[in-house]
């Protein structure tokens, strides 16, 4: 089914997925404006995207209420009154993802016909969650956008209205983070950038210790790879359904 939203798109704004899988191609393979958000830049979109937007890890549900703040229209009450409360600057600084950014893609978007708006797995288990949904209900009202969701868990739990509540404070993730994804690698995959701020080198075997995990891993640079964020392979969390970021500590083995 998404194979065929994004065909019939002339509009793609992907937000909280790596784009793993194979969907990728059917993007790069599109005709569609598109529009890539995540904290992770993905070098094989590097000359497909018309934009990517980086924001901070855990930022997701700022994220989505100031999508929601620029790309709602024709708005009722509450919702007009929702957004007068809502803090623009201090949700934009906080995330990093700057409110000139949005009002570029909403310069794009406005002119779409069949905008599509792809929703990632990276919101499931977010702490929330469910606020997050409850934001993207009131977008699939208040705007053009057609939103498609990467796991079914998430469209299930989309089907309930409630109201939607403040953004809470942002958490900063300092130091060292995980992204756990499909890669089918047993390695540790970093960043140059990422290894130097660890201290450690490509095929050192590490310690990568978390507050409820722990792995055993040889890393791996990949000059593809861009940002401070390393990849393992999700089938190596005792929890796969846990937030797909983890902070850790990396260790050199002995």
């Amino acid at each position: 089914m998404i194979k065929n939203e994004i065909k019939s798109s002339d509009f793609i704004l992907s937000i909280a997925s790596f784009l793993e899988n194979g969907l990728k191609d059917e993007i790069i393979n599109s005709n569609a404006d598109f529009i890539y958000m995540h904290p992770i830049d993905k070098s094989c979109l590097k000359n497909r995207y018309k934009q990517f937007i980086k924001y901070e890890v855990g930022s997701e549900e700022a994220i989505f209420a100031l999508l929601l703040n620029f790309f709602a229209t024709n708005l009722d009450e509450d919702l007009e009154n929702y957004l007068d409360e809502l803090d623009i600057g201090y949700l934009s600084a906080e995330s990093s993802a700057g409110e000139e950014e949005f009002e570029e893609i909403l310069e794009d978007y406005k002119n779409a016909k069949n905008p599509l708006l792809i929703v990632g797995e990276d919101i499931k288990n977010h702490k929330r969650e469910r606020n997050i949904l409850n934001i993207l209900k009131k977008l699939e009202e208040f705007s053009k956008f057609k939103i498609v969701f990467l796991t079914d868990d998430l469209k299930t739990s989309n089907d309930e209205q409630k109201v939607l509540e403040n953004v809470e404070d942002l958490k900063s993730f300092n130091g060292t983070v995980i992204y756990k994804t499909s890669i089918n690698s047993d390695f540790l995959v970093v960043s140059q950038t990422f290894a130097n701020i660890a201290k450690v080198k490509d095929g050192d075997s590490v310690n990568i210790l978390s507050k409820d995990e722990s792995f055993k891993k040889v890393l791996k640079v990949d000059t593809n790879l861009l940002g401070t964020i390393a990849l393992i392979d999700i089938s190596n969390s005792k929890d796969e359904n846990s937030y797909k970021y983890l902070q850790v500590k990396i260790e050199k083995a002995e």
